[in-house]
């Protein structure tokens, strides 16, 4: 499988999710978390060279997707 576009982390009531998408926006992979330290330990892992940092994304901000692609 090729690196993801974007890696995004969603806290969500039932855990933490760590979502991989293609460039064109595709979900092409996710893992379930009990932390968010634990998806960020779990992105390191998988992509060492491609992550250079997290960024929070605005709370206006309506399709966390599109903003990331857009801003990556």
């Amino acid at each position: 499988m090729e690196a993801p576009a974007l890696v995004l982390i969603e806290e969500k009531s039932d855990g933490v999710f760590l979502f991989r998408f293609s460039a064109d926006g595709q979900v092409v992979g996710d893992t379930w978390h009990m932390m968010v330290e634990e998806a960020k330990q779990q992105a390191y892992f998988e992509f060492p060279e491609l992550l250079s940092g997290w960024k929070s994304v605005p709370a206006d901000v309506e399709n966390v997707v599109a903003f990331g692609l857009a801003n990556n």
